[in-house]
């Protein structure tokens, strides 16, 4: 574990950027993973449950959304520091 901490010192020192870049990127990618698991689930309920057409379609394109944003991201899912 020391030499992790050592190594991001280190990484700190020459791009505090990338650190940063680092850990959105892992944020980002596991939020779209939890909504890729978690909207699905709101779209079956809705459809077994209250049925209210508006919030169908807001589950369908929410999920749609999060898809195509998985999908289109630039450098698949990478930051890429210019």
């Amino acid at each position: 574990m020391k030499t992790i901490w050592t190594f991001v010192k280190q990484v700190w020192k020459v791009s505090p950027a990338y650190v940063l870049l680092i850990l959105l990127n892992g944020l980002i990618g596991g939020g779209k993973i939890i909504l890729n698991m978690v909207l699905p689930m709101f779209l079956i309920d809705e459809l077994t449950g209250g049925r209210d057409v508006k919030k169908l379609i807001l589950f369908g394109a929410c999920i749609v959304a999060n898809n195509v944003i998985i999908n289109c991201t630039p450098c698949q899912g990478h930051f890429e520091l210019v």
